[in-house]
């Protein structure tokens, strides 16, 4: 959605892959199983090279980056690790990559819901994420007992904040 609507190329950063898998056309954007990480970059200054995952500065060149979460094992239980779209807009770049983000919150209304708290299980520490949100098949794992984290190697625990 966002590659088609704001003139966005797609490259994805995938285990069986050395180098990043560059899409140019909306229609050939995919979700691997296997992505680690993907970026959104604007067509008119496409990558000028075969990438590695090392050579991306996506903040200094203006791209959304996203992390895909998905579900894995953590600690011998079935976890949903958070995905996180992840952009910051720059006064005088003529891309936008935080307006990207917000944008598809806005078309993302009525399919996600907002709020989730986190806790720290080793401080007891919690705290509201209003901007955080969840889809139904998200909630429909948690009330089944899978448990929310954010990505690897990131303490916390999340669930649906009560309204």
């Amino acid at each position: 959605m966002l590659c088609a609507k704001h003139g966005l190329g797609c490259i994805s950063f995938r285990d069986s892959e050395k180098y990043g898998v560059l899409a140019t056309d909306p229609e050939d954007v995919k979700m691997y199983a296997d992505a680690y990480r993907v970026f959104l970059y604007p067509l008119s200054s496409p990558p000028g090279a075969r990438l590695t995952m090392n050579d991306v500065e996506a903040r200094n060149w203006g791209w959304v980056d996203v992390e895909p979460g998905g579900v894995a094992t953590v600690d011998g239980h079935r976890t949903l690790l958070a995905s996180r779209f992840v952009g910051e807009d720059f006064e005088h770049e003529p891309v936008h990559p935080a307006k990207f983000i917000r944008w598809l919150k806005r078309r993302l209304k009525g399919v996600i819901q907002s709020g989730v708290i986190g806790r720290n299980p080793e401080t007891g520490g919690e705290s509201t994420y209003r901007d955080m949100s969840y889809t139904e098949r998200a909630l429909a794992l948690h009330t089944s007992g899978v448990a929310w984290m954010q990505p690897l190697g990131i303490r916390g625990v999340f669930e649906p904040l009560r309204k």
